[in-house]
């Protein structure tokens, strides 16, 4: 009689520790995955972002060449609206990246380098429509506008691999303590267990 009411108190209390331990780990697991997916998202439309950028870069150097070439009305107000277009594109990619120093300085950097890619096609447009249009496309034949593009182009890729290694490195962490809560649990089991064969 003693022994039941011995195993009774025990068992009960030790289910009861294995459960509280359960829904505490449960609780983490589940905080950790929805931060993980946090970070998922927030790294993918950064990458969007940077691709949107890269695509309007190019579509500037595009827009240039095109209206110099061809004198196209159209192609210098697709000019025009691809750089009015870049500064809200900019805007948020330097909300999404404000907490994180080294992002912050190449968005700096980067707008620099489309500035002055946007100065050099707005200079080439005022000269072509100044009759100097013979002299621009031996500028451009320069290589000069396709330099400064794959200057911009340049930093948006190590932007791009800075978030793709800072989300790598954040899931690294989320894994961990994923497997540290699931270790954690299993030796609190096998601890409940061990004092089990022990006491009783």
């Amino acid at each position: 009689m003693e022994l039941g009411a011995r195993r009774i108190p025990f068992f009960t209390l030790a289910g009861l520790l294995i459960a509280v331990l359960a829904t505490i780990a449960a609780l983490f697991l589940a905080r950790a995955q929805s931060r993980s997916g946090e970070w998922a998202e927030h790294s993918l439309r950064i990458q969007v972002q940077l691709a949107s950028l890269t695509d309007h870069v190019r579509a500037i150097e595009s827009a240039h060449r095109g209206y110099v070439l061809s004198r196209s009305p159209a192609m210098k107000a697709d000019l025009e609206q691809r750089i009015e277009l870049f500064h809200p594109l900019f805007d948020k990619l330097r909300h999404e990246i404000r907490d994180n120093p080294q992002q912050v300085a190449s968005a700096i950097s980067l707008r620099r380098a489309v500035l002055q890619k946007v100065r050099f096609a707005r200079e080439g447009i005022a000269a072509s429509d100044r009759g100097e249009r013979t002299e621009e496309i031996a500028r451009i034949e320069s290589g000069e506008g396709a330099r400064r593009m794959q200057v911009a182009i340049s930093i948006i890729n190590r932007m791009m691999s800075e978030e793709e290694a800072l989300f790598a490195e954040r899931q690294s962490r989320t894994d961990i303590l994923v497997l540290g809560l699931g270790f954690a649990l299993v030796a609190t089991v096998l601890l409940v267990l061990v004092v089990a064969a022990v006491v009783i």
